[in-house]
């Protein structure tokens, strides 16, 4: 699968990751469709989101089936 990591304030990557394992009891698994990203992620790529590490993963606001 795809992600837009946030490796330091400014630099984006696009990057292959490992899927994730199967979802524990009770849990589902979404086909992701659509990614948004918001101003978290923008103070993100700032470098101005005081409670987090680089490098991110980036836009948590998604869609899908």
């Amino acid at each position: 699968m795809k992600a837009v990591v946030c490796r330091s304030p400014g630099d984006l990557v696009l990057e292959d990751r490992a899927a994730p394992g199967a979802p524990p009891p009770g849990w589902a698994r979404v086909a992701i469709s659509h990614v948004g990203i918001c101003g978290t992620d923008y103070h993100i790529f700032e470098g101005k989101h005081p409670f987090l590490a680089y490098p991110r993963i980036m836009g948590h606001e998604v869609s899908g089936t």
